[in-house]
């Protein structure tokens, strides 16, 4: 029997906001996406893993590229808020699922300023926040999944995880999770409902 729902953020519960990011951040610094990319790339994990503050991040982007480094107090959250938009009916679906009993939860590869922006949304129909950037793993590793089985105190077979990106969802699949690969808002009630979720 399902008992708890674990939904990924980024592309899930909210637009996907990575290439608005992006973008975003391009323009700050006065280049071109692709070029910020090529810099940015080297520093993803470390970043998303709360092993860089944001001064570190830019300092070592900006150091790269021979520029000043950004005088925003969070260019990342900036970034961050000008694409910002939660999906209205999977919040719906969150909201019908926590009435029917099941223990909701986020799951999410995001980094320190974007945590602490939607600790302050008070969501409370989730029990658990598990975020990457909080306790030092990520997606797809095997050892995330295993550690959000022991937060939401559930066995493999008594959990669903949804999330947008595939290796995330056959990644759960392979610890007997059961995986959802989210493709819109409309399918995902009966994407649940076809791996035993009351919807």
């Amino acid at each position: 029997m399902i008992k708890a729902i674990v939904f990924d953020l980024g592309g899930v519960l909210i637009d996907n906001p990575a290439s608005g990011m992006l973008s975003y951040y391009a323009k700050a610094l006065g280049i071109s996406p692709y070029k910020l990319l090529d810099v940015f790339v080297p520093y993803v994990d470390s970043w998303s893993k709360g092993e860089l503050t944001e001064n570190d991040l830019w300092y070592e982007i900006t150091n790269t590229l021979g520029m000043q480094k950004p005088t925003q107090h969070s260019l990342w959250k900036d970034g961050f808020l000008s694409v910002y938009k939660q999906k209205a009916e999977v919040f719906s679906l969150v909201k019908k699922l926590q009435q029917k009993g099941y223990t909701l939860a986020i799951l999410s590869n995001t980094e320190t300023p974007i945590m602490h922006f939607i600790k302050n949304q008070k969501w409370t129909e989730f029990a658990e926040y598990i975020y990457s950037c909080d306790i030092g793993m990520l997606k797809p590793d095997a050892e995330i999944y295993a550690y959000t089985l022991r937060k939401m105190d559930v066995k493999p077979e008594e959990m669903v995880f949804i999330d947008d990106k595939l290796e995330n969802v056959e990644a759960a699949a392979k610890l007997g999770i059961h995986g959802v690969l989210f493709i819109s808002p409309q399918d995902l009630p009966i994407q649940l409902e076809a791996v035993g979720v009351a919807v």
